[in-house]
């Protein structure tokens, strides 16, 4: 029987195996990709920021600074404790347990992180999503997926997969 590595208990069993195991907080390839992703948000400080697949939170942490609200999800409860201990010193960050697209928050963002996720999900379904976050942007608002920065549009980095699924699509109005 195949693997389901979009399942809500693979996620699970992967985080009661390790806490980090895709190692966030250490490998220096994450650190410098999250160096990169902040690097490029500049000086600007966001109305409100969107992460979806937190993971435990290394990233999420260092995006509470430039959010004046932060919200982020991830679909296992414990990468949820786990990213809500790391950042229980931010009052402006919400992380709930929760998956794209059933679980995309209120409201519209100026900031959106969707980092590294794209590859877990057909080809349809990250088209849907893509599309519901374009409608939840605001004008003059940054989203990402991987490292790839643009202004009301995303995108995916040249080096994913994903890059046949998420064609640079600009907002209409």
């Amino acid at each position: 029987m195949p693997i389901d590595t979009v399942s809500k208990e693979f996620f699970e069993k992967k985080y009661r195996a390790n806490q980090d195991p895709w190692k966030f907080s250490s490998s220096s390839y994450e650190l410098n990709r999250y160096s990169e992703i902040i690097r490029a948000l500049g000086d600007r400080i966001f109305d409100r920021g969107f992460e979806p697949g937190c993971s435990i939170g290394v990233l999420t942490e260092r995006l509470a600074g430039r959010c004046r609200r932060l919200f982020a999800i991830d679909v296992s409860p414990t990468a949820v404790t786990l990213a809500r201990e790391r950042c229980a010193n931010y009052p402006n960050v919400a992380i709930v347990e929760g998956a794209l697209p059933e679980s995309l928050p209120a409201g519209s963002f100026d900031l959106i992180v969707f980092s590294e996720i794209g590859y877990y999900f057909e080809r349809g379904i990250l088209q849907e999503i893509r599309d519901r976050l374009i409608e939840r942007l605001v004008p003059g608002a940054c989203s990402s997926a991987r490292i790839g920065w643009v202004c009301r549009r995303i995108i995916c980095s040249a080096a994913t997969r994903c890059t046949r699924y998420c064609a640079p699509r600009a907002r209409s109005g």
